[in-house]
């Protein structure tokens, strides 16, 4: 059992994906864009997916365009779907609950990111924040005040050591991304495991 909400993006092999189920990772987030390193086929995913349960499956559809992600249900069964760029209206379309990942920058404000996304609410389940910086005391503020209003996910693959300072804080859970298998059923682990590993009660 983990202190907050996880979800663990880019998972690609069954091995990542039993041990984010094990150490009771929430969501499993998949690559369902052909154009992304990262992509699992339909095949794939199934093999993956049957040794799993008690965990949600993301489809992760960032690059896709809205009818492109309606049409996977054809091929992957999911529970939630994570999007970025789209518009409200095209938010709308989408059945399924939704995560909507932002890049944060260094230049972003609480105030600009309420203007925009706050009609988005009615619809996005959590607002996924990934920064790819090292996460600054300005950007950690601005992050504190939008928890009040908005059900955030924080990525921290590049920020671990803000994992004590998220659990103390608003912000609904962590995002985490899993590195590709080196060879098969050999993978780098050690970020996923330092940070599950400090989350655990």
């Amino acid at each position: 059992m983990l202190h907050t909400l996880v979800k663990v993006g880019n998972i690609s092999n069954l091995s990542d994906a039993r041990y984010c189920a094990g150490m009771g990772v929430e969501m499993l987030g998949f690559s369902f864009n052909t154009n992304s390193t990262h992509y699992v086929t339909p095949a794939q995913y199934q093999e993956i997916v049957k040794w799993l349960s008690g965990v949600s499956q993301v489809a992760e559809c960032e690059g896709l365009e809205i009818e492109e992600i309606e049409g996977l249900s054809e091929k992957y069964t999911f529970d939630w779907v994570q999007v970025s760029g789209l518009t409200f209206a095209q938010v709308t379309h989408i059945q399924l609950p939704v995560i909507y990942k932002v890049l944060w920058q260094e230049d972003n404000t609480a105030e600009k990111f309420i203007a925009y996304f706050k009609p988005f609410q009615e619809k996005v389940a959590f607002f996924l924040i990934e920064i790819e910086a090292e996460i600054s005391e300005k950007i950690w503020w601005e992050l504190k005040i939008l928890a009040t209003d908005f059900k955030m996910l924080l990525d921290l693959s590049h920020n671990s050591q803000w994992v004590k300072q998220v659990t103390e804080s608003r912000i609904a859970g962590i995002a985490l991304r899993s590195m590709p298998e080196e060879k098969t059923g050999f993978t780098n682990t050690e970020m996923l495991a330092q940070v599950l590993e400090m989350l655990e009660v």
